[in-house]
């Protein structure tokens, strides 16, 4: 497959994504309420930052595949599963960066 045509067909397959970070981009904003109306309902969870393939495949075995369903699962579980890395999928899902610019 030529470059070019795997490009395109990245960019056939994650359009809408694609759309949000030009959005992004262009306004340069995304705090935790657009976050929420933009990305809380993307799939696949791997298109996120610190989810792998592993992360999403323990997440399906309790029947969570978009944001939306991370920040409305148990934590309890989520601990469970995720240890002390429950914290920053449970924030991730939300919306919220712990990490301000003065910390940088």
């Amino acid at each position: 497959m030529s470059k070019l045509k795997a490009v395109w067909n990245y960019i056939r397959r994650h359009k809408y994504l694609i759309t949000i970070l030009a959005f992004l981009l262009i306004i340069g904003v995304l705090d935790e309420e657009s976050y929420r109306r933009l990305l809380w309902r993307h799939r696949p969870l791997t298109d996120f930052w610190r989810i792998g393939r592993g992360t999403a495949e323990r997440l399906a075995r309790i029947g969570v595949f978009t944001m939306e369903e991370v920040a409305a699962a148990d934590e309890r579980v989520l601990y469970k599963l995720f240890g002390v890395d429950a914290e920053l999928l449970i924030d991730h899902a939300w919306g919220r960066e712990p990490v301000t610019m003065a910390d940088i």
